[in-house]
């Protein structure tokens, strides 16, 4: 009887320090999606130096399939969405120096709903970032982000393009955390291009389009830029950045050994024809590009 009473205690000893080394795991700098409905209690998200109790409540209206969503932080409510549709995204954004953010995702009745970077400050909650309206360049609101990755203070923000050219492309944005505000990092002229849409299948990526018709490439994107060369029917592009003038893309792209700057062209729908594959694009200009408006 003694020997199993020591069994036992052995094993809630080491179930203990399994559980511990778990909490602590969660604890490290990184991106951790919360499960809803699920209370976590492994993180510092107001501040005060101690774990708080966190819970996202989400419940599905049968009606209309929709999901209302609301954080509660130590049982007090600290954020609700008004609108609801989709599954709600919360994480727990963990940074080197301790700071812990929250990333919350929930499409609405519009196309983007909420995508917002909060923290606490002054014991308040706080919106420190809205991944639906982010300045890029020329006061232009860029699409809508999604954080993806942490490194030491940084966090790393994926984009999404939805031009008439390319259809959908994806890019990254470095933002530097510091006296509680995300200070972009990257240098405009390195928006690096992560993915483009291929073909119908949104979610099939080619860095390589086809070209469907002749096109002017430019030397640079600024005012005095001049024609460098010119992509030519079926010639294979590469795409490597994106710049965003007056709120139209432009893309440095290259051909060969030629690279320039290609403009997004207005939108140019094209009708399948005679042999066109399953993945062959909607787009006037390059034959394996997603549609897109």
């Amino acid at each position: 009887m003694k020997r199993v009473v020591r069994l036992a205690a052995i094993m809630a000893v080491l179930m203990m320090g399994i559980l511990i080394s778990s909490n602590a795991s969660l604890a490290k700098d990184g991106i951790t999606t919360l499960k809803k409905n699920k209370v976590y209690k492994a993180y510092d998200v107001t501040g005060d130096g101690k774990a708080d109790k966190i819970k996202v409540i989400s419940k599905t209206k049968k009606k209309n399939d929709m999901n209302t969503m609301k954080i509660m932080i130590n049982g007090k409510q600290a954020f609700k969405h008004k609108e609801y549709c989709g599954t709600p995204y919360v994480s727990i954004i963990q940074l080197e120096d301790g700071q812990n953010m929250i990333s919350v995702f929930h499409s609405g009745l519009n196309d983007y709903g909420v995508r917002t970077i909060n923290t606490y400050v002054d014991s308040k909650w706080k919106k420190i970032m809205n991944l639906n309206s982010t300045k890029i360049e020329d006061k232009y609101d860029g699409p809508a982000g999604s954080p993806i990755a942490v490194s030491g203070n940084a966090v790393t923000i994926q984009f999404g393009c939805q031009s008439a050219m390319t259809g959908i492309s994806k890019y990254s944005m470095d933002y530097l955390y510091t006296d509680g505000k995300l200070e972009l990092q990257t240098p405009i002229a390195d928006y690096a291009i992560l993915k483009l849409g291929k073909g119908e299948q949104d979610f099939k990526y080619d860095e390589t389009m086809i070209a469907r018709m002749e096109m002017d490439v430019y030397n640079q994107v600024e005012e005095g830029r001049t024609v460098a060369f010119k992509i030519k029917k079926d010639d294979q592009v590469v795409f490597h950045k994106i710049r965003r003038i007056n709120g139209r893309p432009w893309y440095q792209v290259s051909v060969g050994e030629n690279t320039g700057w290609l403009e997004c062209g207005e939108f140019k729908y094209h009708e399948y024809e005679e042999g066109d594959d399953e993945y062959d694009g909607s787009s006037e200009y390059f034959h394996n590009a997603a549609f897109a408006g």
